[in-house]
């Protein structure tokens, strides 16, 4: 009887949940839903605030428990354009305790409940008020971008270095439309990408379907000078650790000679594959193996290997196509400076998240197997590093 006039004597659930969405405002978070009863407080919210999204769910876990008694649980459910991602699930009392350096990051990490289905529970927060929406707010991201290749023995490097600005916006659930422009710094691969130009142009939708099925569409100007259509799909098993991915494509030639000159090819070519990825949970490891038909007409295998240490991941892979060709090379992604933006308002500057660099082994257009453009809305990469174990693991060592 004392716990229950303790609780309605002492917590008041709307003005707790009023204190939680003004707080989480103040700082910046976007497509807040916050449902509050005595046993959960349960938090859908987006971050565009911190170059890490697990720096933002740490944050948010700062903000949370000093408006609550440590006899709840806190569930969050961290988004990408209004879309669920996965659910954290944690006590008030641990994270005190985590907090305050009475228990360690394993301690703590091992208590997380976390899980990749969203459905249940995401379906339970979607009646609240809505607020605080990222829809018609504008981006400009500025990011740099590398190219080189090894040359002649009278020029042992060829080198191209642009900056390229992009303009990024959202109107609805799961849409994005993503204008770049690409600005020549150094140039030694030729004339014809010497003047500003445009670089992606693209309209992407991602949906997200009950029992963890994703599908991204893609409708634009791309990498590799292509334009056209792009269908990802994914659906993940054993909590987000393995999944299967479908890819389509049906794309055309298009090359730019500064803003007004335009070289383009009417002829559609398809592209397809399919994809399985395992991720090695203890290392942050991803496997993948990938079989299609790609852009230079070749059928071939490619083999992906890839190691996240925090925002950085270092991937190699191999090609081998039908006819007997090999080729491979190296991915890079390191994050941009600085790592916590300004609050996003209708118009907003800031760096993008990362740079991302790719390095082909065999340039020479008969050994260019395995080629894919990229439409930067691959499902991949949609989920923002908001693996289950990759959390805990992050969790683990701090």
């Amino acid at each position: 009887m004392f716990f229950v006039s303790s609780y309605n004597f002492g917590y008041n659930d709307a003005a707790v949940k009023d204190s939680l969405i003004r707080k989480l405002v103040n700082s910046g978070f976007e497509n807040i839903r916050v449902k509050i009863d005595e046993q959960r407080v349960i938090i859908a919210y987006e971050n565009r605030v911190y170059r890490f999204d697990v720096d933002a769910l740490k944050e948010i876990l700062k903000i949370v428990v000093t408006e609550l008694n440590d006899r709840q649980k806190i569930i969050l459910i961290p988004q990408n354009r209004k879309i669920p991602i996965v659910s954290v699930e944690t006590s008030v009392a641990d994270c005190k305790n985590y907090f305050s350096s009475t228990s360690s990051g394993k301690e703590f990490a091992s208590k997380l409940k976390i899980d990749f289905n969203t459905d249940s529970i995401f379906n339970e927060i979607q009646k609240e008020e809505l607020v605080n929406s990222s829809s018609f707010r504008f981006d400009i991201a500025v990011k740099p971008q590398l190219k080189f290749e090894f040359g002649p023995y009278e020029k042992p490097v060829i080198s191209q270095i642009n900056a390229i600005g992009a303009l990024k916006t959202s109107w609805w659930k799961g849409m994005n439309f993503n204008y770049q422009l690409i600005v020549p710094i150094i140039n030694e691969f030729g004339t014809s990408e010497d003047s500003v130009r445009p670089g992606s142009v693209v309209l992407n939708q991602v949906l997200r379907f009950p029992n963890d099925f994703f599908v991204s569409s893609s409708l634009g100007l791309f990498t590799q000078n292509r334009f056209g259509l792009d269908f990802d799909l994914k659906k993940y098993f054993l909590n987000g650790d393995f999944n299967l991915g479908l890819n389509f494509g049906l794309t055309s030639f298009v090359s730019f000679s500064g803003m007004t000159k335009i070289l383009y090819n009417e002829v559609f070519k398809w592209t397809g594959s399919f994809s399985i990825e395992y991720r090695v949970p203890q290392y942050n490891l991803t496997l993948g193996l990938m079989v299609g038909k790609f852009l230079m007409g070749d059928e071939s295998f490619r083999f992906d290997v890839s190691r996240e240490f925090g925002e950085i991941e270092i991937g190699f892979f191999a090609i081998r196509s039908s006819t007997g060709v090999s080729n491979g090379g190296i991915n890079l992604t390191i994050p941009l400076f600085p790592s916590h933006y300004c609050k996003p308002d209708f118009i907003r500057l800031k760096t993008d998240e990362n740079f991302s660099w790719s390095y082909l082994v065999k340039t020479n257009p008969d050994q260019l197997v395995g080629l894919r453009y990229n439409t930067d809305n691959r499902i991949g990469t949609y989920s923002k590093k908001l693996n289950p174990n990759f959390i805990k693991n992050y969790f683990s060592k701090n």
